[in-house]
């Protein structure tokens, strides 16, 4: 058996941990159903283009529409940890509504998810994390120390958290610079990882 690895999580209080942890229909409802909601309005925008408006608008929509869809997986990811609506059938609901449309199977992926969460970037036991890697994610380190948070808290967390957490990227023009600087870097040399500059442990007395 691999062994196990001692986590460090940046100091969160008991109470703080609890509000985190609670769960809302109501904010559950407006961030899968919204999602839903764009991915109807842009899939239709496509499919009532054909034929009624010139071509390069057509490709635009079909692009925006894709673009929307590939993000199916991140919804996903949130409904099979259970953690987005407080009633667990809804959870259940909208977890099948969107393993259907990314055909993504929650069965599998639980599998090698859980053990992800156990070993991320510890290889060869992470089993969906392969270095070096080229993918800068926000809110990836608050979601792996505090796993049971749910999505729409992460921003709060982050909040909490951020004294002990190193720079993170401002809006997307800032991230694709950082990404696209570490894969310049990744064609010259294959080996590199981006190692961010952490700041000292908070100690949780402080």
């Amino acid at each position: 058996m691999p062994r196990r690895i001692g986590w460090y999580r940046s100091p969160v209080t008991r109470e703080e941990l609890i509000s985190l942890n609670r769960r809302s229909d109501r904010k559950g409802l407006l961030q899968a159903g919204g999602y839903l909601g764009l991915l109807a309005c842009t899939g239709s925008a496509a499919v009532l283009s054909l034929g009624r408006v010139p071509w390069p608008a057509v490709v635009a929509l079909c692009f925006l529409h894709g673009m929307c869809a590939s993000f199916t997986i991140n919804g996903f990811h949130e409904m099979v940890h259970d953690s987005v609506f407080r009633t667990r059938s809804l959870n259940r609901l909208f977890l099948a509504v969107i393993s259907f449309l990314g055909w993504h199977n929650p069965v599998g992926f639980w599998a090698t998810h859980s053990r992800h969460h156990q070993y991320a970037l510890h290889p060869p036991n992470d089993p969906e994390v392969m270095l070096p890697g080229r993918i800068t994610l926000k809110r990836y380190i608050e979601h792996h120390m505090y796993a049971a948070v749910p999505c729409y808290h992460l921003g709060r967390l982050h909040r909490l958290v951020r004294q002990d957490l190193p720079h993170c990227p401002r809006g997307l023009v800032e991230t694709w610079r950082q990404i696209a600087a570490i894969q310049k870097r990744q064609k010259t040399d294959p080996d590199y990882q981006f190692l961010a500059e952490l700041p000292p442990p908070v100690s949780a007395s402080s």
